[in-house]
């Protein structure tokens, strides 16, 4: 096997924002009665951080005093009253809502409770019905925010914790210890969210012993999903030349964080995602996504557009002051449309990738095509063992999954592979 091609990409979507265009005004006018009648995603990026991860290369700020929080959220509210005189939503049904970041609970439960208000009162959301979800990090949680959420009706709260040990959290430049983790999981344990862990594998030093202490750790606290993320070194990211991944050993770390977490009565989704009783999702890559907040991507069918991609952290701080003084939303966007063939490929991905596999009738019925004969890398899945068919389903192997890093890219399209090497 070759190790240096296992964890090539993480294909979280399709394509990559390294690979848009860029306009000085986004054209939406085609899309003002698309949404009627239609199920639709609300997501609103909060940007902030008390600190930045070693391993992130996201789009954040620091340093951001939190009395000026609630001039980005002004500029949030002008985004959605803009986005809302474009498109009609008066007859979309948003049956779900994200807060993600960022550090979504660094807010104030004033402001908080402000964001879940704009989904409400703006887009008619129903959040006794909606799934709701929202990122935290240890240290942001308290018990006056969780009532807060609670009476939102929120769903879903994920935590980074990444490690319990605490060696292991000061190699990754992680600003919470564990006996913040453990604090905070202590509180959320008292509330009936559906909560997911985030570790990490691959950290230097970590063997089989520190990653199965971690996970055992985090399985007192009965999460409905867990995480295991690969420690990646990221271009922009501080530890990116601070020392190698040996990509065997953490290559082997996954496999036993994976078979153990599947002893324990957990079902892999994806190479990632490991979940107790949860609802399998089939058939993705159509989803729209209405997108507010700088950071946050928007699909609206075959288009996606969101603020300028960047990650180096003088850059994320411009693109947030503009962002800050802005009137019209739609304009200084990047933004991606999708031929028929790339939304080919972004359907793949999306099913193959994950549990339920990809349907050979599904696709014919989306595309009029012979998903085998449209890629020949599936034949060679199914050789090599990284993939099955059973009946109508393509789906992975274990030892598929295993590689989803490897394989997504493999269907990504050269234009759009040329696009993200060329990336300035």
């Amino acid at each position: 096997m070759d190790y240096d091609k296992i964890y090539t990409q993480y294909m979280y979507s399709y394509p990559h924002k390294r690979a848009y265009h860029f306009t000085e005004k986004l054209e939406l006018s085609s899309f003002k009665d698309r949404f009627i009648g239609k199920e639709m995603s609300l997501y609103i990026h909060v940007p902030f951080c008390k600190s930045k991860c070693g391993y992130c290369n996201l789009f954040s700020i620091t340093n951001v005093r939190s009395d000026e929080y609630r001039e980005y959220i002004k500029a949030v509210k002008r985004h959605s009253k803009q986005m809302r005189s474009l498109i009609n939503f008066e007859n979309t049904n948003f049956n779900s809502f994200t807060l993600g970041g960022g550090t979504p609970m660094i807010l104030s439960p004033k402001d908080l409770s402000s964001l879940f208000e704009l989904a409400r009162d703006d887009f008619n959301m129903d959040l006794q019905k909606a799934y709701s979800i929202i990122e935290g990090s240890p240290r942001q949680i308290s018990v006056e925010k969780l009532n807060l959420l609670s009476d939102f009706s929120l769903k879903r709260l994920s935590i980074g914790v990444q490690s319990f040990i605490d060696s292991e959290l000061l190699t990754i430049q992680r600003a919470e210890k564990s006996a913040d983790v453990y604090k905070a999981l202590e509180i959320i344990k008292t509330y009936d969210f559906d909560t997911n862990i985030d570790l990490i594998y691959g950290i230097p030093k970590q063997n089989e012993e520190s990653l199965i202490f971690s996970i055992e750790e985090a399985l007192k606290y009965n999460p409905r999903e867990i995480f295991l993320y690969p420690l990646y070194k990221q271009v922009n990211a501080r530890l990116y030349d601070k020392f190698d991944i040996d990509v065997q050993e953490q290559y082997k770390l996954y496999q036993i964080g994976r078979d153990y977490l599947i002893s324990k009565g957990y079902e892999q989704l994806s190479m990632r995602s490991f979940s107790k009783n949860s609802k399998i999702n089939a058939n993705c890559g159509f989803e729209d996504v209405l997108s507010l907040g700088c950071g946050g991507r928007s699909y609206f069918e075959n288009l996606h557009f969101c603020e300028k991609y960047v990650s180096e952290k003088k850059s994320c701080e411009s693109e947030y002051e503009k962002y800050l003084k802005k009137d019209d939303f739609t304009s200084d966007i990047s933004y991606y449309i999708l031929d028929d063939d790339e939304m080919k490929r972004r359907y793949v991905i999306k099913n193959l990738l994950y549990v339920s596999g990809l349907s050979i009738s599904d696709y014919y019925r989306h595309f009029s095509s012979d998903v085998k004969s449209d890629f020949s890398q599936i034949a060679n899945l199914l050789k090599e063992g990284y993939a099955k068919r059973h009946d109508d389903i393509i789906s992975l192997t274990p030892l598929g999954m295993s590689l989803s890093d490897m394989i997504g890219p493999m269907f990504m399209s050269q234009t759009i592979q040329k696009r993200m090497n060329n990336y300035d």
